[in-house]
Protein backbone atom coordinates (compact mmCIF):
# COMPACT_ATOMS: atom_id res chain seq x y z
CA UNK A 1 0.00 0.00 0.00
CA UNK A 2 1.58 3.05 -1.06
CA UNK A 3 1.66 5.75 1.28
CA UNK A 4 0.94 9.96 1.20
CA UNK A 5 4.90 9.93 1.01
CA UNK A 6 5.89 7.87 -0.99
CA UNK A 7 3.82 8.96 -3.91
CA UNK A 8 5.08 12.70 -3.66
CA UNK A 9 1.98 14.51 -2.10
CA UNK A 10 2.46 16.15 1.21
CA UNK A 11 -0.54 15.82 2.98
CA UNK A 12 -0.37 18.82 5.16
CA UNK A 13 0.19 21.06 1.84
CA UNK A 14 -2.08 19.30 -0.47
CA UNK A 15 -5.07 20.30 -1.79
CA UNK A 16 -3.97 24.11 -2.07
CA UNK A 17 -7.04 26.35 -1.24
CA UNK A 18 -7.21 30.13 -2.33
CA UNK A 19 -10.39 30.77 -0.33
CA UNK A 20 -9.79 32.87 2.99
CA UNK A 21 -6.64 34.64 1.38
CA UNK A 22 -5.75 38.14 0.28
CA UNK A 23 -5.55 36.86 -4.03
CA UNK A 24 -9.40 35.04 -3.03
CA UNK A 25 -11.10 38.55 -1.50
CA UNK A 26 -9.11 40.44 -4.72
CA UNK A 27 -10.67 38.01 -6.96
CA UNK A 28 -14.09 38.63 -5.65
CA UNK A 29 -13.21 42.11 -5.74
CA UNK A 30 -12.86 41.93 -9.17
CA UNK A 31 -15.36 39.79 -10.38
CA UNK A 32 -17.99 42.17 -8.57
CA UNK A 33 -16.42 44.88 -10.63
CA UNK A 34 -17.38 43.26 -13.90
CA UNK A 35 -20.47 42.33 -13.08
CA UNK A 36 -21.14 45.65 -11.83
CA UNK A 37 -19.75 47.47 -14.72
CA UNK A 38 -21.38 45.12 -17.38
CA UNK A 39 -24.93 46.23 -15.62
CA UNK A 40 -24.40 49.44 -16.00
CA UNK A 41 -23.14 49.36 -19.24
CA UNK A 42 -26.57 47.40 -20.27
CA UNK A 43 -28.53 49.58 -18.54
CA UNK A 44 -27.07 52.59 -20.18
CA UNK A 45 -27.27 51.49 -23.16
CA UNK A 46 -31.28 50.23 -22.82
CA UNK A 47 -31.98 53.36 -21.34
CA UNK A 48 -30.72 55.19 -24.49
CA UNK A 49 -32.20 53.30 -27.11
CA UNK A 50 -35.49 52.29 -25.54
CA UNK A 51 -37.78 55.71 -26.10
CA UNK A 52 -36.76 55.15 -29.90
CA UNK A 53 -38.14 51.50 -30.12
CA UNK A 54 -40.67 51.81 -27.93
CA UNK A 55 -42.24 54.86 -29.87
CA UNK A 56 -41.69 53.78 -33.34
CA UNK A 57 -43.42 50.47 -31.58
CA UNK A 58 -46.34 51.99 -30.16
CA UNK A 59 -46.50 54.15 -33.85
CA UNK A 60 -46.99 50.46 -35.58
CA UNK A 61 -49.09 49.09 -33.49
CA UNK A 62 -51.68 52.23 -33.53
CA UNK A 63 -51.71 52.53 -37.20
CA UNK A 64 -54.88 51.34 -38.61
CA UNK A 65 -53.93 50.52 -42.29
CA UNK A 66 -56.47 49.99 -44.98
CA UNK A 67 -55.62 46.39 -45.05
CA UNK A 68 -56.88 46.21 -41.32
CA UNK A 69 -59.81 48.06 -41.87
CA UNK A 70 -60.59 45.75 -44.37
CA UNK A 71 -59.98 43.09 -42.45
CA UNK A 72 -62.17 44.36 -39.18
CA UNK A 73 -65.39 45.08 -41.96
CA UNK A 74 -65.12 41.53 -43.35
CA UNK A 75 -64.91 39.94 -39.43
CA UNK A 76 -67.54 41.97 -38.14
CA UNK A 77 -71.00 40.91 -37.25
CA UNK A 78 -72.72 43.97 -38.21
CA UNK A 79 -74.71 44.01 -41.52
CA UNK A 80 -72.40 45.60 -44.01
CA UNK A 81 -73.50 48.79 -45.47
CA UNK A 82 -74.66 49.69 -49.03
CA UNK A 83 -73.21 52.12 -51.55
CA UNK A 84 -76.07 54.36 -51.01
CA UNK A 85 -75.80 54.09 -47.57
CA UNK A 86 -72.10 55.19 -47.89
CA UNK A 87 -72.55 58.02 -50.32
CA UNK A 88 -75.51 59.27 -48.25
CA UNK A 89 -72.88 59.90 -45.15
CA UNK A 90 -70.46 61.03 -47.14
CA UNK A 91 -72.82 63.75 -48.43
CA UNK A 92 -73.92 64.68 -45.25
CA UNK A 93 -69.91 64.66 -44.16
CA UNK A 94 -69.27 66.96 -46.69
CA UNK A 95 -72.69 69.35 -45.76
CA UNK A 96 -71.06 69.42 -42.46
CA UNK A 97 -68.17 70.83 -43.72
CA UNK A 98 -69.47 73.55 -46.06
CA UNK A 99 -71.89 74.45 -42.72
CA UNK A 100 -68.24 75.26 -40.53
Amino acid sequence: MATPMSSGIHPGKKPRRLRGTPSWRIRNYFATGVLVAGTALFALIQALTYNKEKNEKIRQFLAVTEEEKDRRGLMSLIKPRRGEEILRIMEEAEEIKKKI
